[in-house]
């Protein structure tokens, strides 16, 4: 077989690919091979796509969905209250899809919100009730390092857990990106003596972030 042959078609995500040198091709022509090294062979992409905000499967028992909810949970992050006539936060609608306006005339038809002369807008003692018990929301919205989907793991969030969890994900990740960089760097290895600097770099950095990772997790648990 053809010493790059093996790579001008998808083969499955392997640990390791044997390359055999081919004298035949020249060096510019073995250059050219090397680049189109499918990084796709190795990289599971998937593992880093980042969750839908919501999907609206999770039922309460408070005739609200989950991202309905998570709106009344942001009145009550401001003990002071709200200026009624303040925009809503854009991620509202972009994120979760909600019309904010409606869902706060809703609100205030349930009791849950008031308004006062000054318009400024509080939770009533039923509505700061029910924005405790769905204060978890805000925690799964304000999660840094991904999206977190509220209606799938609103039942069991824990913010450690789902932290360990994404840092063991993305360590996944990036070790097949090593992978394919490894396989790059043995590629060029056959060609030439003088390596280059670009996937050496990357290896690197991988290696550095993994081990950051590694302890940030063990500082977790």
């Amino acid at each position: 077989m053809n010493f790059f042959n093996i790579f001008k078609k998808r083969i499955p995500i392997k640990d390791t690919i044997q390359l055999k040198p081919d004298n035949d091709l020249d060096y510019f022509s073995q250059l050219s091979e090397i680049n189109k090294i499918d990084i796709q062979q190795f990289v599971d992409f998937d593992l880093m796509k980042p969750e839908k905000n919501y999907d609206d499967s999770y039922i309460t028992d408070d005739n609200f969905k989950l991202r309905e909810l998570l709106l009344l949970v942001w009145i009550g992050k401001v003990k002071k209250g709200r200026e009624r006539n303040k925009p809503i936060p854009k991620y509202f609608l972009y994120d979760y899809n909600l019309n904010g306006e409606h869902t706060l005339n809703v609100f205030q038809e349930y009791g849950l919100i008031s308004i006062d002369t000054k318009d400024i807008m509080s939770l009533t003692e039923k509505g700061e009730a029910l924005s405790n018990k769905y204060n978890s929301l805000w925690s799964m919205h304000s999660f840094k390092n991904n999206s977190v989907n509220i209606d799938l793991h609103f039942d069991s969030w824990n913010e450690i857990s789902f932290t360990i969890l994404q840092n063991n994900r993305r360590i996944k990740y990036i070790s097949q990106r090593k992978k394919y960089f490894e396989t790059v760097l043995q590629a060029y290895s056959q060609l030439d003596d003088n390596l280059p600097d670009y996937p050496q770099n990357e290896i690197k950095m991988i290696d550095q972030e993994i081990k950051e990772l590694i302890n940030i997790n063990n500082n977790l648990k």
